[in-house]
This record gives structure tokens, C-alpha cells and sequence, in this order.
């Protein structure tokens, strides 16, 4: 930490001095304060290395920053070898340094190799951290492709159902037809029974007058007997022939119309379940859109509030009972106005189009965003609430913004620059703030 940092430059200060005061050993002092420099400008540098990397969740970006701080605390155990080889030097009698100096000499070195045991149990830690990381890394990566897997099988479930559907749809609509041929045919068949039963009916009847009519009397009249014969044979005759056959065919044509109808049955029967299983689907769809539909609208109300204060915005469905036969609709009244999107400046309507995209990024963060001159048309004002904005939104998403004004700058971590040199060829230069303002 700092404090650690502050007081090893103060330990090798002291060292030092202690060397300045032996004039004999003009050499050796300025070799030391350019390792001790050396040493306070790494030990700073592996700070910011640790920091970066606590805060740093990619394993790529953690695995480098890893690299660089085993090769800081190389040099920082080269420096300290090179401090330990001089201040051993200085206890040579040809230096006649005196004891008292060479023993707190030897308890600073100590002081130091202390120091960089430390920095070596830090690297030890983090690369235990990074390794626990990946770890996790890899179970997450398992985890997403069985959960895409999953998606992609119950899609093609919904497809091959969908086209079951359809396919069961276009049975149905044969088999609907064949049921209407069927009942026609039906009702040919009982109109014809109908007429045979009557007809039959007719027959039977006749008969048993024939049957009354000829038994034979006490005295039998063979003239008038013969008469009778004559009539009955007449009235059979006049009677045509009886289609004994259409009992036959009627009960054929049932048969077949039942078996016909179970299999219409059935199929309609899968028809409603599948009619109904699309059904929940689409249930479920709605129920989810409007969930995100309502989160997104809550989103906008508040980020429009903020970007214009004493407006309001809101999102409206077109039509809430069937939201995907409809649109949305935006309804901006920045500062206080009442009027429509249409009417709306230049300035008010780019804030309005911005309000939509931080509601969306809120609700679901995308992990890079640009941004091309969003605020051409905002006044200085506007342009500090959309950097401030800008600035919140940074530290879940990665926003590159192209903009010539100082106030979308202001709020940038690192700054690009496009220019032409006097050969006409573009150069690309780049300005740290991170370390700078807020």
C-alpha cells in the first residue's frame, strides 16, 4: 500500500544519507539513489498493477496484468540484490566504514528483503485468485452452452409441433369434407330406407288383405275368386318392384360413416391440443413482453426525469390486449410541454432517442456501446446530463462516443484523437484521464 511504499523510500533515504556522509564514497551514493528512484517508481507501479487487477473481472485482461507485475517484482529483486551488494561493499575494511553504520545498514537490507517476501506472498495470492476465477470461468462457459443447447432443442420442439399443426389442420379440413360428403350421402341413404320401410309397410299391409281376403268361404264362388285374383294381381303389378337392397347399403354407408367420424374425433381431439399448447406459448410470450414492456417503461419514465428535468415520458402500447398486433408509442413532454414526438426540436427529440437507449441498456447492459455525435443537437446544458449520464452507464457497459464538444469529453477515461499531419497522413493519439477530475 502507500504507506508501505512511503516508509521503504523513507528506510532507503536514510541509507542514503548515511552513505553521503563518508566522503570517501562518492561513487557509490549516486548508484544508490538512482536504484533507490528506481525502486519507489516500480513499488508505485505494482500498486497500480494490484488495484487493476482487483478490479478487473476478464480473465484475459487479469492473466496479463499478472505478467507485468511478476516482471515489476523481478526488478524490485534486482534492485534490492544490487542495494545489498553495495551496502556489503561498504563494510570492506578498504572503505573503514564504521561498525555502527554496517549494522544498521544490514537491518535496513533486512527491512527490505522483508518487503519483497511480502510482494511475493501478494503474487502467490493472486495467482490463487486467478486460478479460482478461470475456474468459475469455465463452470459458467459449461453451464451457458447446456442452457443454448436447451433453447436451440425446445425450439426445434416448437417448430416440429407448428408443423404438426399444420399438417393435422390441413387433415382436418380433408377430413371435414369427407364428412359432409358422408352426411349427404347419409341422408340419401335414409331417405331411401325411409321409402323402402314405407314401401314395405305398404306391402305388408297389402298382404295381410290378401291373406284376410282369401280364405276360403263355406260356399266357394270360383267365378268371384277368379276376380279377386285378377285384382290382386293387378294391384301387385301396378305396385312395381321393392329395393330390398337400400337396407343393405344403409347400414354399409353407417359403418362407414363411424369409422370415419372416430378418426375425425381423434384428430380433432390432437388438433385442440395442440390449438391449446400454442395457445399457453403464446401466454407465456405475452406474459414475458410485458413484464419487459413494463420494467423498460419504468426505466424511460425515470432516465427521461433526469436528462429533462420537469418532464415527463412514458411508453404506450398500441394496443395493450394484443401488444404484438400493435406498436409503441412515445410520449415525450420535455420541460413541462405538451405536445407530440413529431413536433419535438432537434435537441429534445435526440434526448428522448437516448432516454429509450439507457431504459434498454438498464434493464439488460450490453457490454459495448457506440455512440456517433449524440449530441449534435443538444445545448450545453443537456450535453452535462448526458455526460453524466454517459458516465454512470460506463461502469457496467464500455461506451466509445464520437463528439467534438468538451462536455461529452470531460467525462471520458481516455480520450482518441484523429489528425492529419503535414505529409496529409492520419495519426491516432490517445490521452489518458482516468487520473484526472472525477
Amino acid at each position: 500500500t502507500s504507506k508501505k511504499q512511503s516508509e521503504i523510500s523513507h528506510r532507503i533515504a536514510e541509507l542514503t544519507a548515511q552513505i553521503r556522509k563518508k566522503g570517501k564514497f562518492e561513487i557509490i551514493p549516486g548508484n544508490v539513489i538512482s536504484l533507490a528512484s528506481k525502486f519507489k517508481e516500480l513499488y508505485k507501479k505494482f500498486n497500480t498493477l494490484s488495484i487493476s487487477l482487483n478490479e478487473n473481472k476478464s480473465l484475459a485482461v487479469a492473466e496479463e496484468i499478472l505478467h507485468k507485475l511478476r516482471m515489476v517484482l523481478d526488478e524490485l529483486n534486482s534492485i534490492v540484490d544490487t542495494i545489498s551488494k553495495r551496502f556489503h561493499s561498504l563494510s570492506r575494511p578498504h572503505y573503514e566504514l564504521d561498525q555502527k553504520a554496517a549494522a544498521d545498514l544490514r537491518a535496513e537490507l533486512v527491512g527490505l528483503e522483508r518487503v519483497r517476501a511480502e510482494l511475493g506472498e501478494q503474487i502467490s495470492e493472486l495467482q490463487t485468485r486467478i486460478k479460482n476465477a478461470q475456474s468459475k470461468l469455465e463452470s459458467a462457459s459449461k453451464l451457458e452452452k447446456e442452457i443454448r443447447l436447451s433453447i436451440e432443442k425446445l425450439r426445434d420442439e416448437k417448430n416440429k409441433l407448428r408443423a404438426k399443426v399444420s399438417k393435422l389442420a390441413g387433415k382436418a379440413r380433408i377430413l371435414d369434407g369427407k364428412v359432409r360428403e358422408l352426411n349427404n350421402g347419409l341422408q340419401e341413404v335414409l331417405a331411401q330406407k325411409a321409402s323402402a320401410e314405407a314401401e314395405l309397410s305398404v306391402v305388408k299391409e297389402e298382404m295381410k288383405k290378401i291373406n284376410v281376403e282369401v280364405k276360403p268361404p263355406a260356399q266357394l264362388d270360383t267365378k268371384a275368386l277368379e276376380r279377386k285374383v285378377a285384382e290382386i294381381e293387378f294391384e301387385k303389378n301396378s305396385l312395381g318392384e321393392v329395393n330390398f337392397s337400400a337396407i343393405r347399403d344403409f347400414r354399409e354407408a353407417e359403418q362407414r360413416y363411424n369409422s370415419e367420424k372416430v378418426k375425425y374425433d381423434k384428430l380433432m381431439a390432437e388438433r385442440e391440443s395442440l390449438l391449446n399448447f400454442m395457445h399457453n406459448i403464446d401466454e407465456k410470450k405475452k406474459e414475458v413482453f410485458m413484464n419487459t414492456f413494463s420494467e423498460i417503461s419504468k426505466h424511460f419514465r425515470e432516465i427521461f426525469g433526469q436528462l429533462s428535468p420537469r418532464g415527463t415520458g412514458e411508453l404506450i402500447l398500441e394496443n395493450e390486449e394484443s401488444p404484438f398486433e400493435g406498436g409503441v408509442e412515445i410520449r415525450a413532454n420535455p420541460q413541462g410541454k405538451n405536445t407530440t414526438v413529431v413536433s419535438l426540436s432537434g435537441g429534445e427529440k435526440a434526448l428522448t432517442a437516448l432516454a429509450l437507449i439507457f431504459a434498454l441498456q438498464r434493464y439488460r447492459p450490453t457490454t459495448f456501446y457506440v455512440l456517433d455525435e449524440i449530441d449534435a443537437h443538444l445545448d450545453p446544458q443537456n450535453r452535462k446530463r448526458v455526460a453524466e449520464m454517459l458516465r454512470r452507464f460506463s461502469r457496467e457497459s464500455q461506451m466509445v462516443v464520437i463528439t467534438l464538444h468538451d462536455a461529452i469529453m470531460s467525462a471520458a477515461d481516455r480520450l482518441f484523437g484523429v489528425a492529419m499531419d503535414k505529409n496529409k497522413i492520419s495519426r491516432l493519439l490517445s490521452v489518458e484521464l482516468s487520473g484526472f477530475g472525477g
